[in-house]
């Protein structure tokens, strides 16, 4: 990956529904999130701590944000543990052959693997985003998924059809059926 310069990204629209945006964005975790390296965002709401010497903000609230964003459909996407140190590793700047090592991977994996892990977040994306136009736009019905007790449109791309149910899907949704 070539040189990003923070003029590249920071006012630059982007969407979490682009596989090249979310690799660039964990790929570069750790020159973008000033709050990466505390382990939480709770005090993003402490600007006074995000003022650098000469008194500019470097505070960039759509960008923690869109991370804040992104760590919920990591979480979501369910990944193994492997995976989830991969995402660590990457995010603070680890080399793929660093990666490698410290997990006893094959270097020439690595890259399939964070594309699979990419792509993942991708579909979440997609996936949130369906919901909220079936729901908040075209004011479908939904319900609760029976084991993830997520509330869903009732629509086949989120359940399978079930005939003897009272509404034709099954209780659980297609993403928890899989």
């Amino acid at each position: 990956m070539g040189h990003v310069s923070n003029s590249d990204i920071q006012y630059k629209p982007f969407t979490l529904g682009d596989i090249k945006v979310v690799e660039l964005l964990i790929t570069l975790r750790y020159k973008y999130d000033s709050y990466l390296y505390m382990n939480t965002y709770s005090s993003m709401d402490d600007k006074s701590s995000n003022v650098s010497v000469d008194g500019e903000s470097t505070f960039n609230e759509e960008m923690l944000l869109t991370y804040i964003s992104l760590d919920e459909y990591i979480k979501k996407c369910n990944f193994d543990e492997v995976q989830l140190k991969m995402i660590k590793m990457i995010e603070h700047g680890y080399t793929y052959d660093e990666i490698a090592t410290t997990l006893k991977i094959l270097p020439s994996t690595i890259k399939g693997r964070l594309k699979t892990i990419f792509k993942k977040v991708v579909r979440e994306n997609d996936r949130a985003w369906r919901k909220a136009v079936y729901v908040n736009k075209l004011g479908l019905k939904t319900k609760r998924c029976s084991k993830c007790e997520e509330e869903l449109p009732v629509v086949e791309e989120f359940y399978s059809d079930n005939k003897d149910s009272k509404d034709s899907f099954h209780s659980q949704c297609k993403k928890c059926r899989s």
